[in-house]
């Protein structure tokens, strides 16, 4: 076995620098080193957030929240998701005031420029995939649908709420509706008294309503289309996360992360929905 001596007279030789390059050198190690676990550090740093569980959706929030941790931790960060439970009405306000830090919404103008739109796409454009929930003894009357003009001619309304984006898409395409101001949830009980003659659900609620109000049902032939997706949207207090949560969401995306939740969370809806046996009705999409 060689002694110590001998090991230190070899590494001498192989390295032969003076004694000065030598502590140079080993300086210049330790700065890089120090300048790698700073950037470390601020790469992979804590990520607190306030999010919502809406209290009238269920457990559509199941899938936003799972993304949103997925993306961020896959990306080398520390989530932290606080969860509070609020009505939908409150959503919105406290987004403003800085009450959460995070909420999805459709993408509109109008939120553009109230929030801080994290600018990835959410659901591949699903909340634009509408079916319609009516009342069963209808169905023979939307069968006959065949054209959006037809929809129009019928003269059958649609419940929508007052501030949804939906109100532009129809306004657009020149389909009757009422608004309902305050909670939204009321439009079924319109529906079920014959107040209004359908709802116009997208694919990845519709079904989970269907089983709360099972003496509604899930017209069986139509599929209305416009081009609109979800966004996350940021209140200005944590406005900063914006390019933070691009960078992740896109890395999603990229990875198959993003479609392998929609699967899991949706595969079922869409195959009970049958979307490819139905008549597509393409809207135009407001600015």
């Amino acid at each position: 076995m060689q002694n110590q001596a001998t090991i230190r007279q070899q590494l001498q030789f192989h390295c032969r620098p003076s004694t000065r390059q030598s502590v140079l050198f080993f300086r210049y190690l330790a700065l890089v080193i120090l300048c790698c676990a700073i950037n470390t550090k601020l790469y992979a740093q804590e990520v607190t957030l306030d999010i919502p569980i809406i209290e009238e959706h269920s457990n559509q929030h199941l899938f936003f929240h799972t993304l949103l941790y997925r993306a961020l931790l896959d990306a080398g960060h520390q989530p932290k998701l606080v969860v509070h439970k609020i009505p939908h009405l409150r959503a919105n306000q406290l987004l403003e005031t800085g009450g959460l830090s995070l909420l999805w919404l459709v993408e509109s103008q109008a939120r553009n420029q109230r929030f801080v739109p994290v600018e990835i796409g959410l659901t591949d454009g699903l909340i634009g995939q509408r079916v319609l929930l009516i009342r069963p003894e209808d169905q023979d009357w939307f069968s006959r649908i065949q054209t959006l003009e037809d929809l129009r001619q019928r003269n059958i309304h649609a419940a929508l709420g007052k501030r949804w984006f939906d109100v532009k898409v129809w306004q657009q395409n020149q389909l009757p509706f009422v608004t309902v101001d305050g909670n939204w949830r009321t439009m079924f009980t319109l529906l079920k008294r014959a107040r209004v003659d359908y709802l116009s659900r997208s694919v990845i609620e519709v079904i989970q309503e269907s089983r709360e109000h099972p003496t509604l049902s899930i017209e069986n032939s139509l599929l209305l289309v416009y081009n609109r997706g979800y966004r996350f949207y940021l209140s200005h207090k944590d406005k900063h996360y914006k390019p933070l949560l691009e960078e992740v969401l896109l890395k999603a995306k990229e990875s198959g992360l993003l479609k392998q939740l929609v699967q899991q969370y949706w595969a079922n809806d869409f195959r009970l929905l049958k979307l490819e046996q139905r008549k597509i009705l393409e809207l135009e999409t407001p600015k």
